[in-house]
């Protein structure tokens, strides 16, 4: 109805926005399943992202009382609470399944992950960024069987798509700020070295000065030691002239004495 199409419109509105908005890989991928939850019908859901090669279930979250989601990070392979056949297809395949009546579907009845959990109705959708998978959606609802319609499909396929955008733009924004915050670091080290041997130097040059200084009052003295020197030499000459010419008049008064 116009209502109903009023409604998804909004809803995909807001959707989009959040999603958006959102610039952290982390905060990003739990309202990429808030989202999910609360326009798919599905009861649980896991975001699976790849990293370093490999594909883990970032967070999962289910609908209770409400939207509760906790971050996972573990291989998909791993987690138990997904198909982990249907996952590996999906993510290898880049196809997207979507079944109605899941556990009792005949091409996955041998599925014992599906059978034993009586899953109702499925979906596992890879998540694109210029042609390359990045992830994947897996969607539950073990209560209500054909629960993802082509309306609901729709709002999904929308979802991963801005999904696939801003996990691309966080991822960059997130390496973008590391290296920002190494770089940061980088010159705190730098300038605290700088400061340290700035330091250094300061006390360096104050030795050097003190040094000067005591070299310079070292050579004043030296220098005042041979001006005196030179001094007493210059009084000792004529004072010693005149010792020897106060000896001779003695010797001449003594002689002129004895010969009277």
């Amino acid at each position: 109805s116009a209502t109903d199409f009023q409604m998804d419109y909004i809803s995909t509105i807001k959707a989009a926005d959040i999603i958006l908005s959102e610039v952290r890989v982390d905060s990003l991928i739990e309202k990429i399943i808030q989202v999910i939850l609360e326009n798919s019908g599905a009861s649980e859901a896991c975001l699976l992202i790849k990293k370093n090669d490999k594909f883990i279930v970032h967070s999962y979250g289910e609908v209770k009382d409400k939207v509760l989601t906790k971050f996972i990070n573990l291989p998909f392979e791993e987690f138990q609470n997904i198909s982990h056949s249907i996952t590996n297809y999906v993510i290898n395949s880049k196809k997207t399944i979507i079944l109605e009546k899941a556990y009792t579907n005949l091409d996955y009845i041998n599925n014992s992950y599906l059978v034993n959990k009586k899953v109702q109705s499925l979906l596992c959708k890879p998540i694109f960024h210029k042609g390359n998978t990045i992830g994947a959606i897996y969607l539950e609802n073990n209560f209500i069987a054909g629960i993802f319609s082509k309306e609901r499909t729709d709002i999904i396929n929308l979802i991963s798509t801005l999904a696939g955008i801003s996990l691309e733009n966080a991822s960059l924004y997130e390496e973008l700020d590391e290296k920002v915050r190494k770089r940061t670091n980088e010159l705190f080290v730098a300038n605290s070295k700088l400061t340290e041997m700035n330091s250094l130097l300061e006390n360096t040059l104050t030795d050097l000065k003190t040094t000067q200084d005591q070299l310079i009052i070292s050579e004043k003295m030296v220098m005042l030691g041979k001006l005196i020197a030179g001094i007493a030499h210059e009084i000792n000459t004529p004072l010693g002239a005149i010792v020897a010419s106060n000896q001779v008049v003695m010797d001449l008064v003594s002689e002129n004495s004895l010969g009277l």
